[in-house]
């Protein structure tokens, strides 16, 4: 079986709320919400497994907020949470019964170096034995987009 390896460098909290109709400038009522473990690369872990794979997700989560992250994601899903600095963010999309949907993302981070090289030494290990490995999502703040070439170049 082909085992791939996702990358999540700025995972968030992923709150979606359902209302009637949005008033912008108005009090608004939810009907129902629902909080998920999210990020790009995660999202991928997790069809990836619907659909058959071996699914593996390497993950920043930070000190704060981190462990409401992992405890919600699924269990069929090989985790590898990198401990780091910063908060985790929450996305917050609100949903109208018409199907519009308005979406607030928050920015992640901060990252330091040693967070940026403590995932990349996380991610080359488990590419080992991976397929592939998917980078999903944004950087967050103080990541350098260069970060992104050295993690090609130590997976290859």
């Amino acid at each position: 079986m082909t085992r791939i390896v996702t990358v999540t460098p700025n995972p968030a909290l992923d709150l979606t709320l359902e209302v009637e109709r949005l008033g912008v400038g108005e009090v608004n009522t939810a009907a129902a919400s629902r909080v998920e473990s999210g990020g790009k690369g995660t999202n991928v872990a997790r069809m990836l497994a619907r659909l058959g794979s071996e699914a593996a997700a390497v993950v920043a989560l930070p000190r704060d907020g981190g462990a409401s992250w992992s405890a919600g994601y699924p269990s069929d899903i090989t985790l590898i949470a990198v401990e780091v600095g910063g908060a985790l963010r929450t996305n917050v999309a609100i949903t109208a019964a018409s199907g519009e949907t308005t979406k607030v993302n928050m920015r992640g981070g901060p990252l330091t170096a040693a967070d940026g090289a403590a995932l990349l030494d996380a991610v080359v290990l488990a590419a080992r034995d991976a397929s592939w490995v998917v980078l999903g999502g944004s950087l967050p703040s103080g990541m350098p987009t260069s970060w992104v070439a050295e993690l090609v170049t130590g997976v290859r």
